[in-house]
């Protein structure tokens, strides 16, 4: 189960951890949905007329966030370095569809 909620400030209110919003998106959303799980997770999707849409996850601990991996949508995974992140990248017909990491603390995946 899970609760949207009409902004960022108010997703803040309704889970303990810091919220974190993507600023640079290959569009222009024209619809945000802030969404917060019954454990605490939250995520932000960004979502495109022609929809298009990018989702946002972030959750405690050091596990999957994304609810996607192990479902077979991907035929390729790929571990890759950006910054100071090790990334977990996922590849259906060399289209990167989603991207899993954790900086030890919180989880995420977009």
């Amino acid at each position: 189960p899970m609760e949207e909620f009409d902004s960022a400030q108010d997703l803040a209110g309704a889970t303990n951890l810091p919220i974190e919003e993507i600023t640079e998106l290959p569009f222009e959303p024209s619809r945000t949905l802030y969404l917060v799980y019954d454990n605490g997770m939250y995520e932000i999707q960004y979502e495109e007329e022609s929809g298009n849409q990018v989702s946002f996850r972030k959750g405690e601990g050091t596990g999957d966030v994304s609810g996607l991996t192990g479902l077979g949508f991907y035929d390729s995974e790929e571990s890759v370095r950006a910054g100071d992140l090790d990334l977990t990248v996922y590849s259906f017909e060399d289209q990167v569809f989603l991207a899993t990491w954790t900086d030890g603390t919180y989880a995420y995946s977009i």
